[in-house]
């Protein structure tokens, strides 16, 4: 691209957010479960992406065998959002990721799908017990919640808000979202 480009003007990272929005409901992605995690004490973007690594690391630790000896494409697999900045300028951070994930494509998501059901008389499924008692161990006064994806559109567009959205913390949200697996 041109020296005189600049990628970081509102039009530019609106756009951008509007793309990968787009790519993100394609179902091919087997995105499962949508997941808020909140964090509900004061923290920094730093440690939200290491607490979210470590939970990501130990998600799959927890779901599966062997899972360092797997191939990238047989963990959890998806995306997640940072959101929370309107409260740093009260000097209050309320920090939480929006996650879209799913079991990655060589796990055959059919054979996982009991794993994400809740079953007879259990309030969450196996998949959002782990989740959530993960990042209870992280964030003890955090929160999670998960939901089964019934309209894959409707998901990506309250995850990709912040990166779709004109305003003060646009920069902040395109510079705060990353892939699952995890990459520092």
């Amino acid at each position: 691209m041109p020296q005189y480009c600049n990628y970081k003007t509102s039009t530019n990272l609106v756009h951008l957010g509007e793309t990968l929005a787009v790519s993100l409901c394609d179902e091919s992605r087997q995105f499962r479960q949508f997941v808020t995690m909140n964090s509900n004490a004061p923290t920094t973007p730093t440690a939200m992406r290491k607490a979210l690594q470590t939970w990501y690391n130990q998600l799959n630790n927890k779901t599966y065998r062997d899972w360092k000896n797997r191939p990238q494409d047989g963990r959890w697999q998806g995306w997640a959002f940072l959101e929370g900045f309107e409260g740093e300028s009260e000097e209050k951070t309320t920090l939480h990721w929006h996650m879209l994930i799913g079991p990655g494509p060589a796990l055959e998501p059919e054979r996982y799908a009991d794993m994400m059901t809740p079953r007879p008389g259990a309030e969450h499924s196996v998949s959002a017990s782990h989740m959530m008692h993960i990042w209870k161990k992280l964030y003890p006064r955090g929160s999670t919640e998960v939901r089964f994806i019934t309209e894959l559109p409707v998901a990506v567009e309250y995850a990709t808000k912040g990166l779709r959205r004109r305003g003060p913390h646009l920069n902040r949200n395109h510079e705060e979202y990353t892939t699952l697996p995890y990459f520092s």
